[in-house]
This record gives structure tokens, C-alpha cells and sequence, in this order.
């Protein structure tokens, strides 16, 4: 009922806006009263969604692996946070930080681009979604969380192997490095 007066309220304002309550009038559309909703033809959407079908970031680009070692450089109030980035800048500089980008089969072994690193090549990898990726890589603890080091990093399935996922130049990654035997 609330509607119904609502939108006679409507329709009475248009009719008077229109000067006129004649039948000859121009009678108020269905729309005029009740707006179409966005994406349904009605008015245009204030804004696009971004395209899924834009490039992502190929991993074994310089400017990737210029984007993952200023990533790691940053300093934060975090002490598990900067632990876990000087290890990994670590592996970095002696060529053992491995990068993987399950959801598009790729993985590479990161070098340093400032350095006398060569750039290599990325493998292929299976395919396949985040979920079931960390579930197949990161080991569990009795409770069902993630394992996780002194240091913050999560625990690789690998032996003797440390992990971080998170985001590189806006998408996520995985990362893996060789552990120290006492960080576990």
C-alpha cells in the first residue's frame, strides 16, 4: 500500500508538473515513476567496472622483479614484517627466491635486477586457484591454521622451505625461500 501511495504521489507531481490533468497529456511512463535499476537498461552507470580481461604482470619482466625488491625494501612498524622481507631480500640476492603465479601457471626463479643476475625464463606450472594451492603447499598446525615461522613466514610442504602470499605490483603471488634450520 505504501507503494502504491508513494507512486501516486509521484505520478500526481508529474501530472502537475506537466500543467495539465487532461487525457490528451502525455501520460507518465512505468520509468518515469519507478527508475530502471543500473544495468537494466535504465540510466547509465556512474562508473565502469574494471576489464578481467586486462594483461597481468608477467613475472619474468624486469619491472616485476624491480616491483617485488621494492616490495620487500619497504620498512614498516612490523617486526615479524621486516624479519620475513630481509630474509627474503636475502634469498633474492643469492638467487634462491623462487615466485609462483598459480592461477596462471607460471613460476620463476626471482633475480635482482640491480645486480649481475640474468633474467631467466618462467616455467610452467599446473594451473589452478588460491585455495586449493596454498592447501597443496602450506603446512598446518594442530589447530588447522597455517604454520608459521618466527619470522612470519607460513611454512612450505618443501622441506626446509619458507613461504609468504601476498601482493606484488597489485596481484597476488607466492613466494618461496630456502629456511634457516632455527627460524621454525
Amino acid at each position: 500500500m505504501a507503494i502504491s501511495i508513494s507512486a501516486d504521489r509521484k505520478y500526481s507531481a508529474l501530472l502537475s508538473n506537466n500543467g495539465s490533468n487532461s487525457k490528451a497529456s502525455k501520460q507518465p511512463s512505468i520509468y518515469d515513476v519507478f527508475p530502471r535499476s543500473p544495468g537494466q537498461g535504465g540510466a547509465p552507470k556512474a562508473s565502469n567496472p574494471p576489464s578481467t580481461n586486462q594483461p597481468q604482470p608477467e613475472i619474468a619482466t624486469n619491472g616485476f622483479m624491480a616491483s617485488l625488491k621494492a616490495k620487500l625494501s619497504e620498512t614498516t612498524d612490523d617486526p615479524e614484517s621486516y624479519l620475513r622481507s630481509q630474509s627474503m631480500l636475502s634469498a633474492l640476492k643469492a638467487g634462491k627466491l623462487t615466485v609462483t603465479d598459480a592461477t596462471q601457471g607460471k613460476e620463476i626463479m626471482a633475480w635482482d635486477k640491480d645486480s649481475k643476475a640474468k633474467p631467466t625464463k618462467a616455467d610452467n606450472i599446473s594451473k589452478s586457484d588460491w585455495t586449493t594451492f596454498l592447501n597443496d603447499h602450506l603446512k598446518r598446525d594442530n589447530h588447522g591454521a597455517f604454520q608459521k615461522t618466527a619470522d612470519g613466514s607460513y611454512v612450505d610442504k618443501h622441506p626446509d622451505e619458507k613461504a609468504y602470499f601476498g601482493r606484488v605490483a597489485g596481484k597476488y603471488y607466492y613466494v618461496t625461500w630456502p629456511s634457516d634450520k632455527t627460524s621454525t
